[in-house]
This record gives C-alpha cells, sequence and structure tokens, in this order.
C-alpha cells in the first residue's frame, strides 16, 4: 500500500469580507458579508459581483444606478473598489 500525503485547509484561517454596492453618491451595505480564505479570493468575489451588475444591466437594457462594488473587512476598513462599466456596442 502507497500512502500519498497532501497539505490540508482544516483550520486556515477565514475573514468575512463585505461587499457594498455603490449606487451613485449612495452606498448599499451588505449586511450579511461573506466568508473568505484570502484578500485574493474577495478581489475575486468584488469583480464577479461586478460583473453580475453588468449582466443585469446589459439584460435589462438600461443602465444601472450602480456604479461599482466597494469591499471592506470586519472592521470596515476599505479594501477595495471595482467600477462597473457597460458599453454598448453598435
Amino acid at each position: 500500500m502507497v500512502q500519498t500525503y497532501r497539505a490540508c485547509d482544516r483550520g486556515a484561517p477565514v475573514s468575512r469580507y463585505y461587499f457594498h454596492i455603490i449606487d451613485g453618491s449612495q452606498l448599499i451595505p451588505d449586511d450579511e458579508g461573506m466568508e473568505l480564505p484570502s484578500l485574493e479570493a474577495a478581489w475575486d468575489e468584488a469583480n464577479m459581483s461586478v460583473a453580475d451588475l453588468e449582466r443585469a444591466s446589459i439584460q435589462s437594457g438600461t443602465a444601472l444606478g450602480a456604479s461599482g462594488v466597494e469591499f471592506t473587512d470586519e472592521d470596515g476598513n476599505l479594501l477595495g473598489c471595482v467600477d462597473l462599466v457597460v458599453r454598448r456596442l453598435a
């Protein structure tokens, strides 16, 4: 019998990140947040959130008020912003 070993992520630290929608001058807060393993994963989630907003705008045929997503850590520290860009191709 051959044994193989691999690293396990059991017990790996996770942090809670909050993804707030920027709607003009108003911020629509994310009250629940999401537990993610890293800041890189939080960037990925922010980019996916913006892609979802872009898709919704294109499917509805109307411009959304949202202009992007910002994300914070559990202490409310701003970690990053991803801007929403929707372009209409003629």
